[in-house]
C-alpha cells in the first residue's frame, strides 16, 4: 500500500476513534472516552480536535490538570480557536485558579474562530468563574477579620495577601491589610497599602484614616494631621465616624506639639551647656538623632556639639 493510502487509512481510524469516544462521553463513560482519544492521538499527535475532546473528557472525569495540558497543547496548534480557550478556562476553574480562568474565558470571547462556541457558553462560564473568585476573596477577607479580632495580626495579613493575589485592585482588602499591619506594628507596610488603596478609591475616608494611622505610627505627625483632615473631607464616609476623625486628629496634633516642645527644650539646654565637655554616649533614638543631624551647619561637629549634649541629657532624663 502506498503512503497516501496509508495516510488515508490512518485518518479513517482516527475518525472512528473520535466518534466512538463521543458516544462514550455522551453515555457518561469519560474514562473510556479519554482512552479512545488517547489512541487517536497516538496516530495523529497534532490533532487539535482530539486534544479538545480529550480535554472535555478529562474535565468531566475530574482530571483538571490533564484537561488543562490538553487545552494548552491544542492552543499551541490553533491559538485562535475559541473552543480550546473554553476548555482551558473550564480546566482552570476546576483547579480553582479562578482569576486565570476569567482571563481564558475572555480570550475565548475574543478568539477569531468561534466554531462550536456560543455567546451563552462564554457568558455562563465567565460569570461562574467571577462568582467563584468573589466568593473565595470574601472568605479570605472574613477569615482575616476573625484572625484580626483574635489579635492574630500576622495571620490576618497573610490571609489578606492571599486575597490580594486573587484580586490585586480590591481596595477593601488593601484597607484591611493596612489595619492588620498597623496593629502588628508594621507602619511602613500599612502606609503602602493605604496609599495603594487610595490610588483606587481616592475619596474613601477610611483609607485616609489608615494612611493617617500609619503616618502617626511612623512619627510623621504633621503628615498624619493632613491625612486626618483629608479623611474628614472625603466624600465616601463609609466605615468612618466623626469620633474616629476627632480622636485621631487630636492624637497626632498632641504628638506634634510634644515633639515641638521637646525641640525647644533641647535648644534651651544646649545654650547652657559647655561645648568643651566631652559628648556622652547617645542612646538609640534614631528619629531624634536624625532631627539633630539635619541641623548641622557648615561648621560641622562644632555646631552640632551643643545639640548632641542636649539630646543626650534629655534622653537620660527620659530613661530615669
Amino acid at each position: 500500500m502506498d503512503v497516501t493510502g496509508a495516510g488515508m487509512q490512518k485518518q479513517a481510524e482516527v475518525f472512528v476513534l473520535k466518534d466512538d469516544a463521543t458516544t462514550k462521553f455522551k453515555a457518561g463513560q469519560y474514562a473510556e472516552a479519554a482512552k479512545l482519544l488517547t489512541r487517536g492521538l497516538a496516530l495523529d499527535a497534532n490533532n487539535a480536535i482530539l486534544l479538545s475532546n480529550r480535554a472535555a473528557a478529562y474535565q468531566a472525569w475530574g482530571k483538571y490538570a490533564e484537561a488543562l495540558t490538553d487545552a494548552e497543547s491544542g492552543l499551541s496548534i490553533h491559538p485562535y480557536r475559541a473552543k480550546l480557550h473554553c476548555r482551558k478556562a473550564d480546566a482552570l476553574h476546576g483547579l480553582q485558579r479562578f482569576s486565570e480562568a476569567i482571563v481564558a474565558w475572555r480570550a475565548s470571547h475574543d478568539a477569531s474562530d468561534q466554531t462550536g462556541c456560543t455567546s451563552d457558553m462564554f457568558a455562563v462560564g465567565l460569570k461562574r468563574s467571577e462568582d467563584a473568585l468573589a466568593a473565595e476573596v470574601e472568605k479570605l477577607k472574613d477569615d482575616a477579620t476573625t484572625k484580626f479580632k483574635a489579635g492574630q495580626y500576622a495571620e490576618a495579613a497573610k490571609l489578606l495577601t492571599r486575597g490580594l493575589a486573587l484580586d490585586a485592585n480590591n481596595a477593601i482588602l488593601l484597607s484591611n491589610r493596612a489595619a492588620a499591619y498597623q496593629a502588628w506594628g508594621k507602619y511602613a507596610e500599612a502606609l503602602t497599602d493605604a496609599e495603594s488603596g487610595l490610588s483606587i478609591h481616592p475619596y474613601r475616608a477610611k483609607l485616609h484614616c489608615r494612611k493617617a494611622d500609619a503616618l502617626h505610627g511612623l512619627q510623621r505627625f504633621s503628615e498624619a494631621i493632613v491625612a486626618w483632615r483629608a479623611s474628614h473631607d472625603a466624600s465616601d464616609q463609609t466605615g468612618c465616624t466623626s469620633d474616629m476623625f476627632a480622636v485621631g486628629l487630636k492624637r497626632s496634633e498632641d504628638a506634634l506639639a510634644a515633639e515641638v516642645e521637646q525641640g525647644h527644650i533641647a535648644a534651651a539646654i544646649a545654650a547652657s551647656l559647655d561645648v568643651s565637655d566631652p559628648v556622652p554616649p547617645l542612646p538609640h533614638y534614631p528619629r531624634y538623632q536624625h532631627n539633630l543631624q539635619s541641623r548641622v551647619s557648615s561648621d560641622g561637629v562644632t555646631a552640632l556639639r551643643p545639640l548632641l549634649l542636649a539630646h543626650a541629657t534629655l534622653c537620660h532624663k527620659a530613661l530615669r
